[in-house]
């Protein structure tokens, strides 16, 4: 390895653009037209152009249980992009390499500019990032916002046998996500638990897929649940703007005030009302126009006061 990483170095070069006048020493200097640069062997460089760099490659792989797919003929996966050999009218066929498996190697040059396919006819330079989409049979796009590769990307020369992976998760039918509640029994705070739990659409579609999980406190069945469903859907599935996520919510206290025992690291105390409730000041024991700093310091001085 140390090897290749010695001959990669030594195989990048420079194009020298812009030489402006003799100067001395490796500080900054300006040419005769008043373009600043640095001083490199004797003369004043404007602009330093990195060589474009050939044979580089990255492996797309796309999992997805065929059998779900609903076309009768044809069921292989294409994917279309932004560039490196990809455009968006027409996709271009994957490779199945094993069961619900399919991949494509995409190999491109890099310069200054950008980043463009190897020997391909759609010449598109990108600069940044390589946006793509899978589907099925060139026709059936897949849900969800598009798959990115962030450019450039390490380990992608010929130098190195194996190219980078970039393994992607697609689906294509269901577009809202499943609710459920459920009731658990907790030995460690006791008593049987109410929770939400939200999958996203491709839950059932796409069994090859994993997912980072959401604890939300204070959601529970009945509360907002239903409401939070509908946006989350949204997001996920229609714009795409997020990457799909499990949420489970709680807020099952038991009594109400169990919430502060259980979400605060050392419980403090719980702050009642002898007579009245918080709503009407206590029974208008505390002023009216109390701040809401002025308000909790009172409830706190006199909870201290009556607990001694």
């Amino acid at each position: 390895m140390l090897s290749k990483v010695l001959q990669i170095c030594c195989l990048v070069t420079f194009s020298i653009w812009n030489v402006g006048s003799v100067c001395m020493g490796i500080l900054s200097c300006v040419t005769q037209e008043g373009k600043y640069g640095y001083c490199m062997g004797g003369q004043c460089l404007t602009e330093i152009q990195s060589a474009p760099r050939f044979d580089l490659e990255i492996r797309i792989v796309a999992k997805y249980p065929e059998i779900n797919m609903k076309e009768i003929e044809n069921k292989v996966l294409y994917i279309r992009g932004s560039g490196l050999c990809l455009n968006w009218t027409t996709g271009m066929k994957m490779r199945k390499i094993l069961t619900d498996t399919w991949e494509v190697n995409l190999k491109f040059t890099s310069s200054d500019d950008g980043f463009r396919c190897k020997d391909c006819s759609n010449d598109i330079n990108i600069t940044k990032k390589l946006e793509y989409r899978i589907l099925i049979a060139d026709r059936t796009n897949m849900i969800g916002g598009n798959f990115i590769v962030d450019l450039p990307v390490s380990m992608s020369s010929s130098y190195f046998d194996e190219k980078p992976l970039f393994e992607v998760f697609p689906w294509f039918y269901s577009n809202a996500g499943r609710t459920s509640n459920f009731t658990i029994t907790s030995t460690e705070i006791g008593k049987e638990r109410q929770i939400y739990l939200y999958l996203p659409p491709s839950f059932n579609e796409n069994t090859f897929k994993k997912y980072p999980n959401l604890l939300v406190f204070d959601l529970y069945p009945g509360s907002y649940s239903e409401l939070l469903t509908s946006f989350v859907d949204k997001i996920l599935a229609e714009s795409g703007t997020i990457k799909e996520f499990i949420i489970i919510g709680y807020g099952d206290y038991q009594p109400e005030h169990e919430r502060v025992d259980l979400l605060t690291p050392t419980p403090g105390t719980v702050m009642t009302c002898i007579n009245g409730n918080f709503t009407n000041s206590c029974d208008n024991c505390l002023p009216s126009n109390l701040t809401d700093d002025e308000h909790r310091r009172y409830l706190f001085h006199s909870v201290l006061f009556n607990e001694k």
